[in-house]
């Protein structure tokens, strides 16, 4: 994940909210844009009209969800969503609450990107006030992004999907109510951008100017622990004492609830984070109760740290992903193409394989050979192929004889002269042990590997227009019946996969042959 402040307004910052939200807009990774501001004016909209329409034009999905208080939002700006015909929902309540947030949300198929901060859609606000904001980039295979994510959307869900009491879909007759109603006037008669700062420097000269004095700002030290109760002290105090069985009760309960042994720091419930906080410090301490230890001891309690321990869940669920993986007798592969129940497991194995080269994970490596899953299994130099062939023809309890030898003519054969005296006779004590006949090295014409004649025919501009790899045995002629069993049987086609390239095998998977 990327994460980056974005500040503008104070020493002359060059990358504003609104820079960044006209580059995201002209990024085509991303496909949509929401937006979501409390204020909204046309001084905004026309910072960023030419790469809002332009990113309309070429199809992206557009929607804004802005606040409507009194004089807030300019009818200027409604009108242009309107006459612009970019779907546009307001929030007006009677409530005292008001809509706030400033959230500019991009998505796409590879990254996700989220603007929030204090930016209206208000020219000062994007470029020119003193603002702060957070952005936020991430891949679909980031966890900490997509929890993010998906708490966004839960949180707003009644707002995006318009089902919110307070929401309204823009058009003109809702234009025409808010104008009438008095909540919606010209930009020059709305707040935020001309009256406030018109008015400063006469309200400015009005103040006495006082200057703070430290000394009146009291004892620092006792201001720390004044924060409404001693549950914020780094001490063991009678208030701790007398509340620390009910805070126990709710951690047990929040821990079989969410399933998990440490708060998160984001947790609606800031009391029981403070005194999760608190056992850790104790504990670090050594101040904390013995009765209290024991308890903790025994709840699984996690004394320490907790990003240690994130991983060590992330790593834990990848290995839950393995091992189904090696139950359903996945041909698990180890490139970043293999993805498994929408897991990009293929990319994680990497990854540990890669940590393992330099020294890194060598536990982690353990614990997935525990899982019955070895590196070198993936391995494609011929050695470990061939070596492969052997144990898995050992290994068979009934090996199809047919089969055996498909992947002993694609695989092995000719690859003799490559390898050692030792290892041939390997394969040669596995095939007798099995069939009970000495092994041919040599490939009878009958099991030719036609690959290069089937790649030859996909490329026949003349013969084959269409750039099919399957078509009908006048197409096809004498390979028709070897294609046709490399669609129908998996292991088959298996036989051959390696001679493939990314792209071709994507087209061969369109036209239903039996890759993963």
């Amino acid at each position: 994940m990327i994460v980056e402040f974005i500040g503008h307004g104070i020493k002359g910052n060059k990358k504003t909210v609104g820079d960044y939200i006209c580059s995201s807009l002209n990024d085509n990774t991303y496909n949509s844009f929401t937006a979501f501001s409390a204020f909204t004016k046309m001084s905004g909209i026309n910072t960023i009209k030419e790469e809002l329409l332009k990113a309309k034009a070429d199809g992206k999905s557009i929607k804004f969800y802005l606040g409507i208080v009194e004089k807030g939002t300019s009818k200027e700006a409604l009108e242009f969503m309107i006459e612009n015909s970019i779907p546009t929902w307001i929030f007006c309540t009677s409530s005292s609450i008001m809509f706030h947030p400033k959230i500019y949300f991009f998505d796409g198929d590879k990254k996700t990107r989220f603007i929030t901060g204090s930016s209206n859609l208000t020219k000062p606000g994007l470029f020119d006030n003193i603002e702060a904001s957070t952005l936020m980039e991430f891949n679909p295979t980031d966890t900490q992004g997509q929890k993010f994510k998906k708490q966004f959307l839960n949180y707003f869900e009644t707002i995006l999907d318009g089902t919110d009491q307070n929401i309204e879909k823009l058009n003109n007759d809702v234009l025409k109510d808010l104008i009438e109603s008095g909540f919606v006037f010209d930009e020059s008669q709305t707040r935020d951008d001309f009256n406030y700062t018109s008015k400063n420097k006469d309200l400015f000269n009005k103040r006495k100017k006082n200057t703070f004095k430290k000394e009146e700002l009291g004892d620092l030290e006792t201001f720390k622990t004044r924060r409404g109760s001693s549950m914020y002290e780094d001490t063991v105090t009678q208030y701790y004492l007398d509340n620390w069985d009910g805070l126990f009760k709710e951690y047990l309960e929040y821990s079989e609830k969410e399933n998990r042994k440490t708060v998160a720091r984001d947790y609606e419930n800031h009391r029981l984070y403070t005194w999760y906080r608190k056992q850790k410090i104790f504990y670090s301490k050594k101040i904390i109760p013995t009765e209290h230890f024991e308890k903790l001891e025994k709840a699984g309690f996690y004394f320490g740290d907790a990003n240690e321990l994130m991983w060590q869940n992330i790593e834990e669920e990848w290995l839950d992903v393995l091992l189904d993986a090696i139950l359903d007798k996945e041909d698990i592969r180890m490139n970043h193409r293999y993805v498994y129940k929408d897991r990009n497991l293929g990319t994680w194995l990497v990854g540990v394989r890669q940590a393992n080269k330099k020294g890194k994970k060598m536990e982690l490596k353990k614990l997935i050979n525990d899982l019955g899953f070895y590196f070198k299994d993936t391995s494609r130099s011929t050695k470990d192929v061939i070596e492969r062939f052997a144990q898995d023809l050992m290994e068979s309890e009934e090996p199809s004889k047919m089969n055996f030898r498909n992947r002993f003519n694609n695989q092995v054969s000719s690859k003799k002269n490559k390898i050692s005296i030792k290892l041939q006779r390997k394969v040669e004590e596995a095939w007798k042990s099995k069939f009970n006949e000495d092994l041919k090295w040599e490939v009878s014409s009958r099991a030719v590997d036609k690959t290069e004649e089937w790649k030859a025919f996909r490329y026949d501009k003349k013969r084959n227009p269409e750039g099919k790899w399957y078509k009908g045995k006048s197409y096809l002629g004498n390979i028709y019946e070897w294609v046709y069993h490399k669609k129908k049987d998996k292991r088959k086609m298996d036989l051959v996969i390696d001679k493939f390239n990314k792209t071709e095998l994507e087209e061969l998977k369109a036209e239903g042959f039996p890759i993963k």
